[in-house]
């Protein structure tokens, strides 16, 4: 997998997933019949971009791993993708700092569960040093029921009020951007109730 800069839609690039070959791009890895009947999908590590429309309307994809390589990715990415039900990730920190383009680049659409390092994550530390946080990063994640928010975050914690099943959050002391109030997770002045 070494040498893949770029999963983009438009060039061809072939990139080999167990004993199959996938070409990622020019229309080739948009649909179904790409992932020949397989349900989960490895991003290569040293992947740095997954393109817009990468796993367009792969409806019967259920499982992606991104690596810690990936710093953006594309709109409509994971558009379609209705079966997708799981992310596993490695690095907390490097997902909370991918660049995404559009509510579709983000497999929480649709997915549900996040794995780090092979272990479902209940409890999510959003790491110190993340100052922001796209508001819909780990959106609809329900696994997730205890939040801690670093004192570094300054936006972003309105996409984890989309998490159904967030029980606590935990404010780091000395977040001047969030207040913690009788349990109730506000900005600083008090206005915005998340």
């Amino acid at each position: 997998y070494s040498g893949i800069p770029v999963v983009r839609y438009g060039d061809v690039t072939e990139c080999q997933q167990g004993a199959a070959t996938y070409k990622l791009g020019n229309g080739t890895f948009l649909y179904d019949i790409a992932l020949n009947g397989e349900t989960s999908f490895i991003v290569p590590d040293g992947v740095t971009k997954i393109d817009e429309k990468a796993f367009y309307n792969c409806s019967t994809l259920e499982s992606i791993t991104i690596p810690a390589s990936v710093t953006s990715i594309g709109k409509n990415a994971f558009y379609g993708c209705s079966g997708l039900r799981e992310v596993r990730i490695s690095d907390v920190a490097a997902y909370c700092g991918i660049s995404f383009a559009n509510s579709y680049a983000i497999p929480f659409w649709y997915a549900k569960e996040l794995y780090v390092n092979d272990i479902l994550v209940s409890d999510l530390a959003v790491p110190e040093g993340i100052v922001n946080l796209h508001s819909q990063a780990f959106y609809s994640c329900t696994n997730i029921t205890t939040v801690s928010i670093p004192a570094t975050l300054r936006s972003g914690v309105e996409g984890l009020a989309h998490c159904p099943n967030l029980a606590d959050i935990a404010l780091a002391d000395g977040n001047p951007y969030y207040r913690m109030h009788d349990g109730i997770l506000t900005d600083a002045a008090a206005r915005t109730v998340y």
